[in-house]
């Protein structure tokens, strides 16, 4: 196989704007990288807030890619892409936000949706390539925040103006051969849970019948007035229930993972509000967890209820064999474009 890139469009960032650009089908794709670039100016106001955890990507409020027949292959919010950027590449990288103040401020953060396995912890990452060729449509759909004020920082009361930028997209592939065998899809999902009140059992529910590779925990609170940021205080430990059988996590604490997490991932620092739990520590699909036919899937949580509104989200990463009205089929590549929902505004035509 031969390893290319190419790109495939800008979509430009527009108030509350839900967007997609197509992604052109003929290979096996490896991911897709988002560049989240631009500028604002901030004026007047007291209070320059802070940061919020995730940020730039949380100028996307929601980010999907979807195929034909399948549904959502990829679906998280703009933190779900910062963390799963985060466990595949296993650095913390560098972005750009400012610091909220009196300014004109540049943002800037490159962002991966991954299909291949990271090559630092995978034998086989050629595993769950997505093969594009079986889909007749293939893209990636966007929803901008309403503003770069509040999905930048929490409790910032400046105004906005001359907001400008958007989001820069790469597609990077491998070209197919007859002998690759059949791939598994790797899809990964976001479930959400409010937390309302302190709890030495706080269930949060998982689906049952995929196989689980892994899942990225993020605690998130919303102070009054604020936006919601990454907190370590919401979640003190847990335990991964099925079949009503404590499996494979039992009673971890929470800022203890954090710590494992730089090891396991070789992070210099951790991340406020995260957990990164890897199931197959030696790089092999077969480790992943298994829950098909099963009854239950839950974390069992200890959780506490600071001030304000507080919610834990699931990133989950799992191994899904394709449906059978598309094993084993392919489609010709076809010309793409980008364009806004409902409208026939081009935003880059594709040959």
């Amino acid at each position: 196989m031969r390893h290319f890139r190419t790109y495939l469009g800008d979509v430009i960032w527009v108030s509350g704007q839900r967007a997609y650009i197509d992604i052109p089908r003929g290979n096996y794709l490896r991911r897709l990288i988002l560049k989240v670039y631009g500028t604002f100016t901030l004026a007047g106001g007291a209070a320059s807030g802070t940061v919020r955890s995730e940020a730039p990507a949380t100028i996307l409020e929601n980010v999907n890619v979807v195929g034909n027949d399948f549904g959502n292959i990829k679906a998280f919010d703009g933190t779900g892409l910062f963390l799963s950027t985060k466990m595949h590449s296993h650095v913390v990288f560098p972005v750009l936000t400012g610091d909220g103040s009196e300014a004109t401020h540049p943002i800037l953060g490159v962002f991966t949706i991954d299909f291949a396995q990271p090559r630092k912890m995978n034998i086989r990452p050629a595993d769950t390539f997505l093969d594009s060729r079986r889909f007749s449509s293939l893209r990636l759909e966007l929803n901008f925040a309403t503003n770069w004020r509040d999905a930048m920082y929490s409790e910032n009361d400046r105004t906005e103006s001359a907001a400008s930028g958007g989001v820069r997209v790469h597609a990077e592939y491998e070209t197919p051969h007859g002998n690759f065998g059949e791939p598994l899809i790797y899809q990964q999902i976001m479930l959400t849970k409010s937390v309302v009140a302190a709890s030495t059992a706080f269930r949060f529910p998982l689906p049952v019948n995929f196989t689980y590779k892994n899942m990225i925990l993020s605690a998130q609170n919303k102070a009054a007035g604020g936006q919601y940021t990454g907190n370590d205080a919401i979640i003190t430990s847990y335990d991964l229930e099925f079949n009503a059988n404590r499996y494979p996590i039992g009673d971890d604490n929470f800022i203890m993972r954090q710590y494992l997490d730089c090891l396991d991932h070789e992070f210099n620092a951790i991340h406020a509000g995260a957990n990164f739990n890897m199931f197959d520590l030696d790089g092999m699909i077969k480790e992943s967890i298994v829950t098909l036919n099963g009854s239950n899937l839950d974390l069992v949580m200890v959780v506490t209820n600071p001030a304000g509104d507080d919610e834990i989200r699931a990133y989950c990463g799992v191994l899904v064999r394709w449906p059978m009205g598309l094993r084993g089929e392919v489609c010709a590549p076809v010309a793409s474009q980008a364009r806004a929902f409902g409208t026939a505004r081009k935003v880059r035509a594709l040959a």
